[in-house]
């Protein structure tokens, strides 16, 4: 944003429907700040070394990583299900929105989850307004599971930070219910 209006307060371009946008004002800031001080959580390397050694450097190459470390059950505590990659799609009232991974998973006692993840590599930021979008995503189109919004992020080769929203429909009512950091390794 212009310094003319960045210093009247934090500011966000927010989906308003089809193809348009508004500049919104909101009180906090914009993006998750995650603590480098938090603590750091072993799981052991999992990804088959013919997958390793072709994987791209890239957002997919990181989702499979994920994917295949089980990062995203660890978490949650769930038993996490990947459903698709990549989604774009368009969700009245707001807009276009983006998802990129979905997962669906379920509990101990059978009960039915949703979890759209948006993933940052390293060096990007969190913005609270893909939790907005995640969640209205899911609702649209799996209301009858729990809707769990997770932001991970990558901060090395094998350091993941995983984020989970509460589900919320508009920015000023983001929280942010857990962060936890993972370090993937291959001995005990």
């Amino acid at each position: 944003m212009p310094d003319e209006i960045r210093k009247t307060g934090n500011w966000i371009i927010a989906a308003r429907g089809s193809g348009m946008y508004a500049f919104v004002k909101i009180a906090g800031e914009t993006t998750v700040t995650i603590p480098d001080s938090l603590k750091v959580y072993p799981i052991p390397y999992a990804v088959p070394e013919i997958v390793a050694q072709n994987l791209a450097r890239d957002e997919q190459g990181m989702l499979t990583i994920v994917r295949y470390n089980r990062i995203l059950d660890v978490f949650s505590g769930l038993a996490c299900f990947h459903l698709q990659s990549h989604i774009r799609t368009h969700i009245s009232e707001h807009g276009q929105v983006e998802i990129d991974e979905l997962y669906v998973g379920v509990d101990k006692d059978g009960q039915g989850f949703v979890l759209p993840v948006e993933a940052k590599e390293e060096g990007e930021r969190l913005g609270l307004d893909k939790a907005v979008a995640l969640t209205l995503f899911s609702q649209a189109r799996f209301p009858r599971l729990i809707c769990r919004p997770i932001g991970i992020i990558r901060r090395g080769p094998h350091l993941f930070d995983c984020v989970e929203f509460e589900p919320a429909e508009e920015l000023s009512k983001v929280v942010v219910l857990e962060m936890r950091r993972y370090r993937l390794v291959t001995e005990g």
